[in-house]
């Protein structure tokens, strides 16, 4: 759950801006509100947690409108300047580890929140918690991992294709079978991020489980810092290592579309760039 709730606190207050549109604006306004909402579908929060939570959301709303979209804007005005030529791999990475260093800033905030949340969750809670996590494994399953291999190759060529069409506008053939070609020879094994699912989940239920209830508010802090780091990056020396060159074909794959990219595809991504960096700075000068 932790992980789940930094990825969607990361999505609210991060990727969601990015979306460039008024109603996304209003829903990272209205961030606290939709994560203690989305909270409590997970834990089913009594009215004192519900209004603790609302709480302390409200303060690491205020401190990543403060100070963490300045810098991402900041790091889109950068992204502006290269995305007109060729880019290298090393050059988008360099922006992505910049971007994980933001991320990770953001989960030191976070596991302040769940350090007080844990001593509070009762035995019920975490059987509920248990149950959420199983019905979204299911779903998980079925988008991961059922069908035959070449359907799930098209499942996600079809997420990459639009995710990556939303910055250049419609591909060429050649760049969607660049894409396929690059996502065929991944080293991605959907069997493995499964079991670093289950690693995270069964890490969550028994840190909370143990924190339940808990008076050493120091100690929690710190073993929910802990648990903050093992879901943003697996604890496993192999696991890790795959992870990060994941991240590396990543950087590859949008440096080659990038390069085959026409000038006017060069210039939307440009443009939207630009779009988002006025998004977040109007988002930050609006607290």
């Amino acid at each position: 759950m932790v992980l789940t709730v930094l990825t969607r606190i990361i999505s609210v207050l991060l990727l969601a801006v990015l979306a460039g549109c008024g109603t996304v604006q209003t829903g990272y306004n209205n961030a606290p509100v939709l994560l203690n909402w989305w909270l409590d579908g997970y834990l089913d929060f009594d009215d004192a947690q519900s209004r603790a939570m609302r709480t302390r959301l409200d303060g690491l709303h205020a401190w990543h409108r403060r100070q963490e979209l300045p810098a991402y804007a900041d790091l889109l005005q950068g992204a502006q300047q290269r995305a007109s030529g060729s880019v290298s791999a090393e050059q988008v990475c360099g922006v992505l580890d910049q971007a994980r260093v933001h991320m990770r800033r953001l989960g030191v905030q976070s596991a302040q929140i769940l350090a007080d949340l844990a001593p509070t969750l009762q035995p019920a809670q975490l059987r509920h918690l248990a149950r959420e996590f199983e019905k979204s494994n299911r779903s998980w399953r079925a988008e991961w991992l059922e069908g035959s291999a070449d359907e799930l190759l098209e499942r996600r060529v079809d997420r990459a294709v639009k995710r990556y069409e939303d910055f250049y506008g419609r591909l060429t053939e050649a760049q969607r079978a660049l894409l396929r070609q690059r996502l065929a020879e991944s080293g991605y094994d959907a069997r493995l991020a499964w079991a670093e699912r289950q690693r995270r989940q069964q890490d969550i239920l028994q840190v909370l489980q143990e924190h339940r209830g808990g008076d050493r508010p120091a100690h929690t802090q710190a073993e929910m810092l802990a648990l903050v780091q093992r879901s943003l990056e697996p604890p496993d020396p192999v696991m890790r290592s795959g992870y990060e060159r994941l991240i590396r074909e990543g950087c590859d794959t949008i440096a080659a579309l990038h390069e085959s990219a026409s000038p006017a595809q060069r210039r939307r991504v440009v443009e939207r760039l630009r779009d988002y960096e006025v998004i977040m700075r109007r988002l930050a000068a609006a607290g």
